[in-house]
């Protein structure tokens, strides 16, 4: 096992990294085409609704960006929000999605934790947490076994969806079915890449065969 750490949450990489080596491919959605993120067209769509933080990324995200940064929802913490101008909003934005932004988003709709590590000559991802650069790529559990399954999240089939919200990760730009797109592990090559290092499994060798 690697002794270095790929991000500035040693702990939670170290459970990913087991998660990543248990885990069953879901071959059928990574084959789904999609298209590369683009912020010109998105701008940060993904983003609009912060994100969950455990005690591990509040104490080093706090750290690094001082201040009112998280907010309680129900008995969990996220990033924070602000409201989002018509201008902020992605192109085809769902309308279930609220009219909001992660505070971490700037004015060029780049995450600043992100822009912090390239500025640090760190791996872009290094500051962010997982869900962030993993999306929209998720871990589901298998009903029977509780086996990890990684896959992409579509229509038919995302996790988040329930009545009356249509669901998350296969509503926003990068991870909508586009016919003019590649297969999604293909488009998805430097997360599974990165968490190919982080686990020390080749993803991308056995999704190739």
């Amino acid at each position: 096992m690697s002794l270095v750490s790929f991000t500035a949450f040693p702990s939670l990489e170290r459970d990913l990294a087991q998660t990543v080596r248990e885990a069953a491919l879901d071959h059928e959605s990574l084959q789904t085409p999609i298209r590369a993120c683009e912020l010109n067209r998105c701008r940060g769509m993904c983003c609009h609704d912060g994100v969950f933080v455990g005690r591990e990324e509040r104490g080093v995200i706090g750290d690094l960006f001082p201040g009112e940064v998280f907010e309680l929802r129900g008995k969990k913490m996220k990033t924070r929000t602000v409201v989002a101008r018509q201008d902020e909003l992605g192109e085809g934005y769902p309308k279930h999605f609220p009219q909001t932004r992660c505070i971490f988003l700037d004015d060029n709709h780049y995450c600043r934790l992100q822009s912090q590590a390239v500025e640090e000559g760190m791996h872009p991802w290094y500051w962010k947490p997982f869900p962030c650069w993993l999306h929209p790529l998720g871990f589901q559990r298998e009903a029977l076994s509780g086996r990890p399954v990684l896959s992409l999240p579509t229509k038919k089939k995302d996790p988040a969806g329930e009545p009356g919200y249509p669901g998350f990760a296969s509503c926003t730009t990068c991870g909508r079915v586009d016919s003019q797109g590649a297969p999604a592990w293909r488009t998805l090559e430097p997360e599974l890449r990165f968490l190919s290092q982080i686990s020390g499994r080749d993803l991308l060798g056995e999704l190739s065969c």
